[in-house]
């Protein structure tokens, strides 16, 4: 007995998943080292919609992105996040990265602590979010300076080894 791997990517308005789903090859990196997972999507630069329309006319940067991954009736979500950057080559190859997507584009922050706690920084750059992580003084003050709120936590993940994820 064997297992048939299944997929269904969700990319905007656009859904790929079955026999002819048109995708070729889906790649997630993920890792704990790094803040932010990414990801690839390959499908044939001539893929049409059921309307006709060639998905280089249907989807863009910034689209949302679901993929899911499994065998048989076991499928999972492995990947969610935005279109990042859509190839020009054959085949087409739609890059892809997780929930720090709109964080890099946010607006550049400037502010800085005399004295300062993980909180207080991580609640100024993601106002009205719920910040759940542990009383932590950061030493020597904190400064941010035009910076955008992804850079800000990849510099306190390496200054100070904290980890971190978004949940919606």
């Amino acid at each position: 007995m064997y297992l048939i791997p299944k997929s269904e990517i969700e990319i905007g308005n656009i859904r790929l998943w079955g026999e002819n789903s048109g995708i070729n090859s889906v790649e997630i990196n993920t890792s704990v080292k790094d803040l932010s997972q990414s990801g690839k999507i390959v499908v044939p630069l001539n893929f049409k919609d059921k309307e006709g329309k060639k998905i280089t006319d249907v989807i863009k940067v910034g689209d949302r992105v679901k993929i899911r991954l499994g065998y048989k009736e076991d499928i999972r979500e492995e990947f969610r996040g935005y279109v990042s950057k859509i190839g020009a080559g054959v085949p087409l190859t739609i890059e892809v990265e997780d929930e720090w997507y709109p964080w890099k584009k946010a607006n550049q922050i400037n502010k800085s602590w005399k004295t300062a706690t993980l909180r207080e920084v991580l609640e100024y750059v993601f106002e009205g979010w719920r910040v759940e992580c542990p009383e932590v003084s950061l030493t020597g003050g904190f400064v941010i300076q035009n910076a955008s709120a992804y850079e800000v936590v990849k510099g306190l993940k390496e200054s100070y080894g904290f980890a971190t994820r978004i949940d919606e």
